[in-house]
């Protein structure tokens, strides 16, 4: 009996965890101490893990675009490695001092670990901006 109350502790645990990890795409975004001196033009993180997710189902994510300098930017396009991944702009322009969200989607439909690329780009752009995007598809 004790060992079953640990197992279903254990399982509320891991079940909690995991929906925890699918970030919420319209949560608030605060600026790391890492970029609060720093001018330019930034992503929030350089990598996002997914972790493991269902076959055939499409998940989303997002990534925050930051511009901390003192000009706007605008006509910001965001690409992709691969059909099965999608990102959209909530903004296409950035005035100075202004984020706006990624939102990304990966279409689940194979199998097996996974790692694609989005890419942002605008005019004058002086950095290649990319999130890599990984995790792990897997089959019931």
């Amino acid at each position: 009996m004790n060992k079953f109350l640990i197992f279903l502790c254990f399982l509320s645990f891991s079940c909690k965890n995991a929906l925890e990890s699918k970030q919420d795409v319209s949560s608030a975004w605060v600026m790391p101490d890492s970029l609060v001196n720093k001018t330019g033009v930034f992503l929030n993180t350089g990598s996002i893990d997914m972790g493991a997710i269902d076959w055939g189902v499409p998940v989303k994510t997002a990534a925050v675009l930051i511009n901390h300098s003192t000009a706007p930017i605008s006509k910001i396009e965001v690409s992709t490695t691969c059909g099965c991944i999608t990102a959209q702009m909530s903004k296409t322009t950035l005035a100075a001092g202004d984020t706006a969200y990624i939102t990304i989607t990966y279409d689940a439909k194979i199998p097996g670990l996974f790692s694609k690329d989005v890419y942002v780009n605008y005019p004058g752009q002086l950095d290649v901006l990319l999130v890599e995007v990984k995790g792990h598809v897997k089959r019931d």
